[in-house]
């Protein structure tokens, strides 16, 4: 757990949240490791939720950009009939 959060991959994040979520399941495990696991868990959660929305954002700039094209490929063709 001391590696940093912020440096992992989509994949690689909800992998360890699949590993916290099964260690937590262990009833064998202490209050406080329960505790420590579920922090780390958030953190992992809430890393892997801005990457979910960085990669949105990059797809709406794409669909945009796209738009864009389009539009202006309708005003060139409109502007050869004028």
């Amino acid at each position: 757990m001391s590696e940093n959060i912020e440096d992992l991959s989509y994949e690689e994040t909800i992998k360890k949240i699949e590993k916290v979520t099964a260690y937590l399941e262990d009833e064998t495990i202490s209050l406080d490791a329960s505790i420590e696991a579920y922090t780390y868990g958030t953190k992992l959660t809430h890393h892997a939720k801005k990457l979910i929305n960085f990669a949105e954002a990059k797809i709406k700039n794409v669909i945009s950009k796209e738009r864009e094209n389009d539009s202006d490929q309708r005003f060139k063709s409109e502007d050869i009939f004028d």
